[in-house]
């Protein structure tokens, strides 16, 4: 029955009874398409049920009338034979016709058409592109977009015409879920007028599963050393980061407030309990952090005009661009300290140096007896300022945020009541 129709009317439509004895079918089958010319309509459908069930059976049938194709002129059986060969073939014998598609645009245009024009709506069902290898499907692709450029769309009002430029773009989209972003490049860089945008967003859709392809899952021993070690976090961008710090910094005051910690006691002289110097109180929080989350704060790192930053804190994300977060240091009475958020911070160590994201971090010392600052009369006025100033300011690509840290002594430790505990305003009297 197959034989018959295929010799007679041209249509292969009862190839796919074949498919009970493909087995005994396929050496039959093929000879028939080697002694009988390419029809238009039955010859695409035959390679199709013959590749299906043996590749290299197809490819010689291919082979055998690619051989006797007139290569001046393209009439309708050159045509088939090509059309089977992009379609149908994964890639074998691409070679043999690459160079004459790409070269004639007309020629491109009636193989292309005859190839996708009845599946080109239904093109991802008919056609599993899984088994096209990537260099091969980039090809097509683009082929397929300078022979129908999207600026000649608008001009085709045909339904082939139409079909086609549907797999033209099932194609392309098939780059971006394969993640192929060389090969986007690619098209990119013919610089197709009405494909910039298009191909961009292709890209950025390639570039996110090409990121999740190469994602390495976390063995098991380091996800238990995250469940008990909770600061650790996966940081991806300059937010991440800055979290991860802020995340840090809490769990730093609550150590702060801890007597058996001891690191509350480190922020005063030993002699009559006044706090240090702010480059002294940046050391001792540089020590912890890098114990703690391993992080690798840089102290007084110099800028162009000789000024320094407290803390630049880096971290290069592999495959990633490097991260920075500065972090400027201040005692509750420091001089301009309610102005130096934005003078010192945003406009000297984030505009100037190129960094985005920085956090403005006071030390609070003062248990009462006078005020820490002029202007400021209580640590929770402080925070409550601090935290409007850094939203106001946090505007465009700039983040900051604001934390006052709690070292009093009063929180560190009880109080003393014999009272033996020296005031830091009041040193005793020999």
């Amino acid at each position: 029955m197959v034989r018959a129709d295929y010799k007679g009317s041209g249509d292969s439509w009862a190839v796919s009874e074949l498919d009970l004895v493909a087995t005994q079918a396929i050496q039959p089958l093929k000879q028939l398409l080697l002694e009988v010319p390419p029809k238009p309509y039955g010859f695409l459908t035959a390679v199709q049920w013959l590749a299906k069930h043996d590749l290299a059976a197809a490819e010689d049938v291919a082979r055998h009338w690619l051989g006797h194709l007139n290569g001046e002129t393209l009439g309708e059986a050159e045509a088939v034979v090509m059309s089977a060969i992009l379609l149908h073939l994964e890639g074998r014998l691409w070679t043999e016709i690459k160079d004459r598609l790409f070269s004639r645009r007309e020629v491109a245009a009636k193989v292309l058409n005859h190839t996708f024009y009845r599946i080109g709506f239904d093109f991802d069902k008919q056609v599993d592109l899984s088994q096209w290898p990537s260099a091969y499907l980039a090809d097509v692709a683009e082929l397929m977009i300078r022979t129908f450029p999207p600026k000649v769309d608008q001009y085709q009002d045909d339904e082939t015409d139409h079909a086609t430029r549907s797999a033209r773009d099932g194609l392309i989209r098939t780059l971006g879920d394969r993640g192929m972003t060389d090969e986007i490049a690619r098209l990119e860089a013919l610089q197709i007028k009405g494909t910039e945008r298009w191909f961009r967003q292709v890209h950025l859709r390639a570039s996110k599963e090409q990121q999740a392809t190469l994602w390495q899952p976390l063995a098991p021993s380091k996800l238990l050393e995250m469940a008990a070690e909770h600061d650790l976090r996966l940081v991806h961008t300059v937010d991440d980061l800055m979290d991860v710090v802020l995340a840090a910094l809490e769990t730093y005051q609550q150590d702060l407030m801890r007597s058996d910690k001891l690191d509350g006691r480190h922020l005063r002289h030993e002699n009559d309990d006044t706090p240090k110097q702010e480059n002294a109180l940046s050391d001792q929080l540089v020590e912890w952090l890098k114990q703690r989350l391993k992080i690798p704060g840089l102290r007084e790192v110099s800028n162009y005009d000789g000024k320094r930053t407290d803390i630049l804190i880096q971290v290069q994300p592999q495959g990633r661009e490097l991260l920075s977060l500065v972090v400027e240091v201040k005692k509750d009475h420091s001089e301009l300290l309610l102005e130096k958020m934005e003078t010192q911070l945003k406009h000297l160590y984030l505009k100037r140096e190129g960094h985005t994201n920085g956090i403005y971090l006071v030390f609070w010392f003062e248990d009462g007896s006078h005020s820490a600052h002029p202007r400021v009369q209580t640590l929770e006025e402080l925070r409550e300022r601090l935290l409007r100033q850094a939203e106001s300011l946090s505007e465009g690509r700039f983040i900051i945020k604001a934390l006052v840290l709690d070292c009093r002594i009063t929180t560190i430790e009880p109080a003393n009541p014999h009272g033996n505990r020296r005031s830091r305003n009041k040193p005793a009297i020999p």
